[in-house]
């Protein structure tokens, strides 16, 4: 210690530099643990295993039983997404911000955002088809056939 309560030069440097590195520390904590949170919610909305569509692919399975009538529309895109956690687990909002715009591409420039929700479609189709669901797989095929009328004017 220095001269009465104030620490000397090299007291203070070493004070200095322990603040620095706990500093240091605890933004490495925060970056570590915001990566985590990331890595926690990805795979939320990954499938479980290979058997298990993407949250995408969950919503849009159940918007187009909707859309096929085989479940009437009484509820709401937060019970519906309610009812969809409660079957599968996914997370609630994922869901319910899918079931909202279930077309969502963002800016497609490229086609490819178009091409991704084609090949999500066809999985789906794929489920209904073998499930038998006959009226939704129309519905999908109707929804590929103009997504790909779609794609034809990004080759132009």
């Amino acid at each position: 210690m220095g001269i009465g309560n104030v620490p000397s030069l090299d007291e203070w440097i070493r004070r200095s530099k322990q603040k620095e590195k706990e500093q240091l520390q605890d933004e490495r904590v925060e970056a570590l643990t915001a990566e985590l949170e990331k890595l926690a919610n990805t795979d939320k909305t990954k499938p479980k295993n290979t058997n298990q569509g993407t949250n995408k692919q969950v919503a849009l399975a159940f918007y187009y039983l909707r859309e096929a009538e085989n479940f009437k529309r009484t509820a709401s895109n937060s019970a519906d997404a309610r009812f969809i956690q409660f079957l599968t687990g996914r997370d609630f909002d994922e869901i319910r911000k899918r079931l909202g715009q279930p077309y969502k591409r963002g800016e497609d420039k490229t086609g490819k955002a178009t091409k991704s929700l084609i090949k999500d479609l066809e999985v789906i189709k794929a489920q209904f088809k073998s499930a038998e669901l006959v009226d939704g797989m129309k519905l999908i095929q109707k929804d590929i056939d103009i997504l790909e009328n779609d794609l034809k004017s990004f080759d132009e």
